[in-house]
Formats: C-alpha cells, structure tokens, sequence
C-alpha cells in the first residue's frame, strides 16, 4: 500500500498570511501581503518592503503583493498579473503608491477578469510593457526556476501559495515521490531537486510537456522521473494492483476539473 506522507496546510512563519489561494485564485494567498498605511484603505493589504525584499533574498521572485476585495496582484519575475474581481477597478493609482515604497518597478503588467467557470474567458491581457515580448517569464522559488505563462489559461503555470509546501516537501528528502494532477510539475521539480525519483500524473500532455521544461530549466536529468499523461484516478487503480509504494503522495485535483 502506498504510503502518505502527511502535509502540514501551508507551513508559514508569521509574516505569511492566514490563508490559501485556490487554482481558481479567488481566495487569499499564502503570501498574504502585511497591511500598511499604504495605500490608504483599510481592507486592503500590500506586502511590506521588508517581507518584499526577504523573499528575493531568498531567491523567490514569484508571490503575491497585494490582496484588495475588489483585485490581488502577484509577481511573477519582472511582471506583475493582476486579477479583478470587480470589473472598472482603479488597481494602477494604489501600485504607483506600492512601487514608490519598495521601490521596484514591473517590466510588464497584465490583466485578467477572475471567472467562476473554465468555460469563460480569463486569459490575462498586456497591459503595459513590449506586447513584441512572449508572454513567458521565467520564476524562481527558493532557488529553483519555472516558467510562466499568461496565454495559458486560468493559471499562468504556478502556485505560489504552495511555496511551503514545497519547501517543505523538500525537507523531507522522500526518496519516491508521486505527484498526481501534477500541472507543470512544480512539486515534482521540488522533490527531484533533492534527489527524489517521482511520477508526475495530469490528463494535460501540455501541461506534462511544460513541467518536462521546468526539469530542464533546472537541469535535472529525466532518467529518473516519469511523466503519465492520463486520468488519475484509472492511474491509481493500476498502481494499487501493482503493488507500487511511495514515500510522499501529492493529491491536488483542480478547482476546474
């Protein structure tokens, strides 16, 4: 029987916030921003300079930097994705306030409408910087490289809010690791990074495709690793009859399955 390891619900220290983002990104994120004087609204929260410039230091450059009822903001590399949940929301006079205090400037800006179904349009917009550019960045979360994109969908390739969790799945040092919708494979990544052989499962072959690129970007060898582009659950059926064990289990299925 495979074995479980079991997750702690986003492991944080204090200055990392109270609660979760969904893939469907409606609800608060890990990296709650601090609240500060501002800008000056009180049910809106910003990351502070400090926790900013903490994040870098350790080598992340992807995580959310403003969480407003009406939008939040996330970094992503050099851009920023904003997401309204109110249509006509002013989000750019509070970031010029934001950008002043860090200080720190995005290279590019792009915008999406946050919508209760896949089958709606939500594919992020640039909104300012070289629309000549492709519209992929490459990330880094504690130390280890992804890559975005925002033409992909409803996410643009990772989960910040997760971060912890993958931080902490590295500290387990699991030598056989399954990841089941597996998305771009970030968590398999994490658990490859510190050796683990893993097997990643998503119905997506693009998404598979995309987290082969993300082994890449971290130049760790694929021998080890498989990639199984199939439905879950007929997947775990046919590893139970084989008898197959794992030292960590990810079980993550999307908000829009």
């Amino acid at each position: 029987m495979s074995r479980l390891s079991k997750f702690a619900p986003n492991p944080r220290n204090a200055q990392e916030g109270p609660a979760c983002q969904d893939r469907s990104g409606s609800r608060h994120h890990a990296d709650s921003p601090q609240s500060t004087n501002r800008p000056p609204n009180h049910s809106s929260r910003w990351i502070s300079p400090d926790l900013f410039h903490s994040l870098v230091e350790k080598s992340t450059t992807a995580f959310r930097i403003a969480e407003t009822p009406a939008f939040s903001i996330d970094r992503f590399g050099d851009a920023l994705l904003v997401s309204l949940r109110q249509p006509a929301t002013d989000w750019k006079t509070p970031l010029e306030t934001w950008t002043r205090d860090i200080p720190w400037s995005p290279s590019r800006i792009f915008e999406r409408r946050l919508v209760p179904s896949p089958a709606e349009k939500d594919t992020p917009g640039l909104v300012t910087g070289d629309p000549s550019l492709p519209p992929l960045e490459t990330v880094l979360e504690s130390g280890l490289r992804y890559e975005v994109d925002f033409h992909s969908g409803y996410n643009p390739g990772l989960f910040p809010d997760q971060r912890a969790n993958r931080d902490f799945l590295r500290s387990l040092a699991a030598r056989r690791v399954l990841n089941t919708f597996a998305h771009t494979c970030a968590f398999s990544v994490a658990a490859a990074s510190v050796g683990a052989d893993t097997t990643s499962v998503d119905i997506s072959k693009s998404s598979l495709a995309r987290g082969r690129r993300n082994f890449e970007l971290n130049a760790l060898p694929l021998e080890s690793h498989r990639f199984i582009a199939e439905d879950v659950p007929t997947y775990l059926r046919r590893l139970a009859k084989r008898g197959e064990s794992f030292d960590a289990i990810l079980l993550d299925p999307p908000t829009f399955g």
